[in-house]
C-alpha cells in the first residue's frame, strides 16, 4: 500500500531524525512533498517528530534502528524493502 501512495514522491531516509538539525531538514522536506523515513535509536523521540511532522501535513513514517549496530541496519533495510522502498 504505501508503494502506490508514494508513486510520485521521492522518498528521503533521515538519520538522527529525531533532534536537532534534522528536524529543521525534517520539515523543509516534508514542505516540499517528500517522504520522509525518520530514523533514529531513540523511539520515543523519533515517534514524538514523526507525529510532528504528520501534523504539519508531511508524508512521514518511523523506522528506528541504530547505524552503530550492523544487525539492526540489516532489519531496517530488510524493513524497507518489505515495503517497497528501494534503498
Amino acid at each position: 500500500m504505501m508503494q502506490n501512495n508514494l508513486q510520485n514522491k521521492k522518498t528521503v531516509l533521515i538519520t538522527g531524525a529525531a533532534g536537532g538539525l534534522s528536524r529543521g531538514i525534517n520539515s523543509v522536506l516534508g514542505a516540499n512533498g517528500f517522504h520522509i523515513i525518520c530514523s533514529d535509536f531513540d523511539g520515543e523521540p523519533l515517534s514524538n517528530e514523526v507525529a510532528r511532522l504528520v501534523a504539519e501535513g508531511a508524508s512521514a513514517v518511523a523506522l528506528p534502528f541504530d547505524l552503530a549496530d550492523n544487525d539492526s541496519v540489516e532489519r531496517a533495510v530488510e524493513s524497507l524493502s518489505n515495503r517497497g522502498v528501494r534503498v
